[in-house]
């Protein structure tokens, strides 16, 4: 309370990772003397330009300067997609194949591509890589591909976040792709920068020492936030973006953001074959329904269950768009868009096709108690007084990361306009997000006891 009245924009993410008064006054403070490294910096910019530009745009927090990372996306043109080389994945070294979307581009891979393929995967609760590896392909697939391992399929065991067990990985691979990431948008400690910032690192050390290309998929979370007005909340994040002064105060969002930085500065730096996939809202299978086992880790789904646990929403919410992109539909434009050449460096795959939130939570009152329309003062009462009891706070931080007490805090929006534009190009357009496919991922996830 202190802080917000000495006018700190901090969210209510800031007090999760510090939650002793104590923490969170080193916390202000530390903040305070990044502002003042920030400002001397933006000072010495400003006294050195002639243009009426705002250096938030371009510098950093941290004084870094991004303007040649900003510069290197206007390459991403569709004149240099047109005449560029077509790229080849050949031999892939796949992370994250364990996961929703990982284990989706895997059977992407065993069934339209023919190259061998590498799944570094760690051992896990007493099981081998590749046992784990099994049942995944088996549970999403009824297929566990047995007859593939040891002679198209290999498995590694290793963890990305260790540079050791990536010394050890010795395979032919030309084409790395990076589907490993902790998706929870809070966490105490260190797990979520070392799980995708540690591990982006090392894959890069890994490329340029075996001359592979990576193929690394980021968020479009990484849009950031608008506070107090800048950037300004119209601002939209595209493939020809990176940084423009928005907010990451988000720990999920700034992992990822800071992933992209290493990889667009090894590009320059040092020759980094390398594009980046900055996918939508993972969604169900849009063939069958499929959703992923470990649904509640899913942000939005979390989000909907915090609305469905405040029986509320504000009215201003209802006309939201909401992007579902289905992960089979994902998972093949990563693999498709992995083609483009190498000057198009970033992708924004994320599905073209929206619903509107109001009608998204319409469906839901077929589940427990109904969702009320309410103005947002109510609505933030309400919030403001669940948060008084600790048990409740696991429930509503999806809604959490980008609220200030003392600002005006808007989650910037991204698209993917460019991106279409080159699928439409190979051949391929979204599928369309059809009211059926809505009712059936809900009501999948309301069987299983999600929003009681």
């Amino acid at each position: 309370v202190v802080a917000n009245k000495l006018g700190y924009g901090i969210v209510y993410n800031n007090v999760f990772d510090y939650p002793t008064p104590q923490l969170l006054a080193e916390f202000v403070t530390s903040m305070q003397k990044a502002d003042d490294m920030v400002n001397d910096v933006n000072d010495e910019i400003l006294a050195n330009t002639t243009t009426d530009d705002d250096p938030r745009a371009y510098i950093g927090e941290d004084g870094y300067d991004y303007r040649p990372l900003n510069d290197l996306l206007l390459k991403n043109t569709m004149e240099n997609f047109k005449n560029g080389e077509r790229q080849e994945i050949g031999n892939a070294l796949l992370t994250g194949a364990t996961g929703f979307l990982g284990v989706h581009v895997l059977n992407e891979l065993i069934n339209n591509y023919d190259g061998k393929i590498y799944c570094f995967v760690r051992p896990k609760d007493g099981l081998s890589g590749e046992k784990r590896l099994k049942i995944q392909l088996f549970y999403y697939f009824d297929n566990a591909y047995d007859e593939l391992f040891g002679n198209r399929l290999f498995v590694i065991e290793g963890d990305a976040t260790n540079p050791e067990d990536l010394d050890k990985v010795d395979c032919p691979a030309q084409t790395v792709i990076n589907c490993a990431a902790c998706v929870k948008h809070f966490a105490k400690g260190n797990e979520i920068e070392r799980m995708n910032v540690d591990s982006v690192r090392n894959l890069i050390t890994w490329c340029l020492a075996h001359d592979a290309r990576l193929v690394h998929v980021s968020t479009g979370s990484v849009a950031g936030a608008s506070v107090a007005g800048f950037p300004s909340e119209d601002h939209v994040l595209t493939e020809h973006t990176f940084f423009f002064g928005q907010n990451l105060a988000n720990q999920y969002a700034h992992s990822k953001f800071m992933a992209e930085r290493y990889i667009l500065e090894s590009i320059l730096k040092d020759g980094l074959k390398a594009q980046i996939m900055r996918v939508g809202n993972l969604s169900s299978r849009n063939q069958d329904g499929e959703f992923q086992i470990n649904f509640r880790s899913n942000n939005f789904m979390s989000t909907l269950a915090a609305y469905k646990f405040i029986g509320m929403i504000p009215f201003e919410m209802m006309n939201r768009h909401v992007e579902l992109s289905p992960i089979d539909a994902t998972a093949h434009t990563i693999l498709l868009l992995s083609h483009a050449p190498k000057e198009c460096v970033v992708f924004q795959t994320n599905n073209i096709h929206f619903n509107l939130m109001g009608d998204v939570l319409h469906e839901l009152d077929k589940y427990g108690k109904p969702i009320r329309m309410v103005e947002s003062s109510e609505f933030s009462e309400t919030v403001n007084e669940l948060l008084n009891n600790p048990d409740n706070i696991d429930k509503l931080r999806p809604l959490m990361a980008y609220k200030s007490d003392v600002s005006s805090v808007v989650k910037l929006k991204y698209d993917g306009s460019y991106t279409s534009q080159i699928l439409y190009r190979m051949g391929y357009c979204w599928p369309i997000t059809t009211w059926d496919y809505v009712q059936r991922f809900l009501s999948a996830i309301a069987t299983l006891g999600f929003f009681d």
